[in-house]
């Protein structure tokens, strides 16, 4: 059986060889990448948009790992095109392109992009909980290079400081209820230094000054006489 995928990927670098020797090598870079665009779109895209929020992370990293493992794939079976036509033509590399086209596909897609914003406000506001999901994201975005301002649009914003303020109440009536006065003054101590260690260097400058402003109105300003 080893022989047999040894002899098929012998037998399409020869292909791909010759195609870029004889000229072809404008036709193979542009089928090469009409094909991956059409596979993500038939066979990645809809298993994302039936999911959940929640499982949505998990099924990205697992989806780019196999992705990312047909991408090698192809660029070694490409590899004469990458080095000979592409580096001529200065385009991106069979790898660099597959990055580029489940990028642009995925985490562009507006259904996705709202799932992945919603996952994402959520892992941060109970971080303690999920921050194995945090690093996951952040992991994603920067193998993909995307910067976290992609979502901070005005209604992502908005939305966000709706929920830290209704998280913000529940937990200071939660400590309220679970603890005495200086049981409950040191906890909100270890929450706030949760809040400015952990959960705000994660988000856009724009929002940890109105964050702040929310945390202290909750837990300070509201016990001024």
């Amino acid at each position: 059986m080893q022989l047999k995928i040894d002899d098929s990927f012998e037998t399409l670098y020869l292909n791909a060889y010759r195609l870029v020797l004889h000229g072809h090598g404008e036709e193979l870079y542009e089928n090469t990448k009409n094909l991956i665009n059409e596979h993500i779109i038939l066979y990645i895209q809809p298993k994302l948009f039936e999911l959940s929020s929640l499982k949505i992370v998990d099924t990205l990293k697992s989806l780019w790992k196999n992705y990312c493992t047909s991408i090698i794939m192809i660029r070694c079976i490409l590899l004469y095109m990458d080095r000979v036509y592409v580096a001529s033509k200065h385009l991106e590399s069979v790898y660099d392109l597959g990055v580029k086209l489940f990028r642009e596909n995925i985490f562009f897609s507006p259904i996705v992009q709202k799932s992945f914003e919603n996952v994402f406000l959520e892992a941060i506001i109970h971080i303690q909980e999920k921050k194995t999901i945090v690093n996951d994201i952040n992991d994603l975005l920067k193998t993909f290079q995307i910067n976290k301002d992609l979502f901070y649009n005005d209604e992502f914003h908005s939305i966000c400081l709706q929920r830290f303020t209704e998280f913000y109440q529940l937990e200071n009536e939660r400590l309220l209820k679970e603890n005495d006065t200086l049981t409950y003054l040191r906890n909100v101590d270890v929450f706030f230094e949760e809040q400015f260690e952990q959960v705000y260097p994660q988000l856009n400058q724009s929002l940890r000054k109105p964050l702040v402003s929310l945390l202290i109105e909750e837990f300070v300003n509201k016990y001024k006489e």
